[in-house]
């Protein structure tokens, strides 16, 4: 899929102030701007065309009960309050809502059956690249509803399921009082570095790609050093670069100077889901990334 690079709390903290949830866009000082489903597919190369990733009230009512029969355990088993099967002492698999990550990976070491080995493995790494949990350290079960027939997991919209995913994050980042954001954040932090050439690293070797790879690949984060590595520091600068930002500063179309002819989708407006998440997705607002001239939206 592609490489996930080393994050830069510092810059998505500035941006996610920027955020505003009501429109999903980012306010910048001469407009919006916001990652579109054309962005998605070009920088991970997940797919836009597709069903949407939603599910019903009564699959999501108990998502862990998934767990329990990919596992071959029971709730008891799942919560470590007794011995799971293959392991030789207890261990807690789901804590606050989430499938420890780290149990994930080893029940892929437990002799499973083809399928099921494939299910783990797909919900471990979807869990730890598209639909990130804010911990870190856990992955949603219910990304497991959409691994059960592993002949139909290339007929959703991952590209629109994984956005919808992050717009929500972003939001609930946005808000006072919020200590953390989820999502995919090398999606972001790639869409920065390809929109806005100031924020890119200095220094840092592009690794080589091919042509049909994910354009995240491309970037590889580098370690701050010195006093630029005190995130504080980091922060008020990127704060104060924004705060400058002109049009001229932004690469407005860095993949296709019509980025919808190869896109379709991009231009769908309406809500764009995963799960029980709907966000309302509106190109209107943004039209200069589709190398257009901006009108004030209906």
């Amino acid at each position: 899929m592609f490489r996930k690079i080393a994050i830069d709390e510092a810059l998505i903290s500035a941006f996610v102030e920027r955020w505003q949830p009501d429109t999903n866009t980012f306010h910048l000082p001469f407009g919006e701007m916001t990652i579109l489903l054309h962005d998605v597919q070009y920088l991970l190369q997940i797919p836009v065309e597709g069903r949407l990733m939603s599910r019903t009230s009564a699959q999501l009512d108990h998502p862990e009960v998934g767990l329990c029969a990919l596992l071959g355990m029971n709730s008891e088993q799942l919560s470590g309050r007794s011995e799971a099967p293959g392991f030789g002492s207890k261990g807690k698999w789901y804590d606050k809502g989430g499938f420890l990550a780290e149990m994930a990976s080893r029940y892929l070491q437990v002799n499973v059956t083809h399928v099921t080995e494939a299910q783990s493995y797909l919900l471990l790494m979807l869990g730890s690249t598209l639909f990130v949990d804010k911990s870190r350290d856990r992955v949603r079960p219910v990304v497991k509803l959409f691994l059960d027939e592993l002949e139909e997991i290339d007929q959703y919209s991952w590209a629109s399921g994984t956005l919808a995913w992050l717009y929500r994050c972003l939001g609930q980042a946005s808000r006072a009082g919020a200590s953390g954001v989820a999502g995919c954040l090398t999606l972001l932090q790639c869409w920065i570095y390809k929109y806005f050439p100031g924020f890119r690293p200095s220094h840092f070797e592009p690794p080589v790609v091919g042509p049909d790879e994910a354009w995240a690949s491309r970037w590889i984060g580098q370690p701050a050093t010195g006093s630029v590595a005190d995130p504080s520091v980091r922060l008020a600068f990127y704060r104060r670069a924004l705060d400058s930002l002109t049009p001229s500063d932004v690469f407005w179309t860095p993949f296709h100077q019509r980025p919808h002819q190869a896109v379709r989708r991009s231009l769908y407006t309406g809500v764009i889901r995963f799960a029980d998440i709907g966000e309302f997705y509106d190109p209107a607002r943004c039209l200069r990334q589709f190398g257009y001239r901006q009108m004030v939206p209906h």
